[in-house]
């Protein structure tokens, strides 16, 4: 229970968007359950392109986010930080 936001937030702050990894390959880059973001112009738009350019009866938003992010390479890491995957998710088992 000593987890704290704005220690993650302060390491990290030149990020637009922070995020933790995904265990399972397969599932994407990222667990997209929980993210921090920050209200700027770029998250905006990135938040934009997931929810618009993808169809969502074909998979869920991880897939998508692992197809964004990936597209955008290389470039994208000036802005998105993917931290270990038990940073801000509890590792199985919880």
């Amino acid at each position: 229970m000593d987890f704290d936001i704005r220690k993650i937030i302060a390491e990290n702050s030149e990020s637009d968007i922070i995020i933790s990894s995904e265990r399972h390959a397969e599932t994407g880059v990222a667990n997209t359950g929980c993210f921090i973001m920050k209200n700027s112009a770029w998250s905006r738009d990135f938040l934009h392109n997931w929810w618009e350019n993808y169809d969502r009866s074909e998979a869920h938003d991880q897939i998508f986010f692992d197809k964004l992010y990936k597209s955008m390479l290389p470039g994208i890491e000036e802005h998105v930080t993917i931290l270990p995957e038990d940073a801000m998710n509890s590792s199985p088992p919880p």
